[in-house]
């Protein structure tokens, strides 16, 4: 059995080893997914207008008092855990990007926002999420290996 050193140079860098299986993993999937999520990330990172665009969709889809505007978020290839956050919202504002695409058809998505790539996007979500999850807890300053052994099991 190893010691209690030897495992803990072992998962010195766990969250790089998870950041490459998420690297990896993802380009597994359809090219356009990720394609998708950096077209909508830049189109409105890019314009004021085209967001309150957006803010307007949103109200317009919202069945009760809209108070609660939601930005898409950027996604940043460097930084480990945005690929699934700015996925979450993509998917978050489905309905309010669709309508926003549909009335200004003059500016052109590339990638089609279908039922199709809505599954690839929570599939997305769904798998790489949880390999997040796990780096965040591996990242953190007060990192206690007895308190995140039941974590690593789960």
């Amino acid at each position: 059995m190893k010691s209690l050193e030897e495992r803990k140079r072992c998962c010195s860098d766990i969250s790089h080893s998870f950041n490459l299986i998420c690297k990896y993993a993802i380009q597994k999937l359809p090219s356009e997914i990720i394609g998708l999520i950096r077209q909508i990330s830049s189109h409105f990172g890019r314009s004021a207008l085209r967001r309150a665009k957006l803010k307007l969709c949103q109200k317009t889809i919202a069945e009760k008092d809209f108070d609660d505007f939601k930005q898409v978020l950027s996604y940043v290839p460097t930084r480990w855990t945005s690929l699934v956050r700015a996925a979450e919202r993509v998917l978050f504002l489905w309905e309010p990007l669709k309508l926003y695409y549909h009335q200004h058809q003059n500016e052109i998505l590339p990638v089609e926002l279908s039922p199709r790539n809505m599954v690839y996007l929570e599939l997305l979500v769904c798998l790489v999420g949880k390999l997040n999850a796990h780096i965040e807890t591996f990242e953190r300053p007060d990192l206690n290996y007895s308190s995140i052994l039941p974590k690593i099991r789960t």
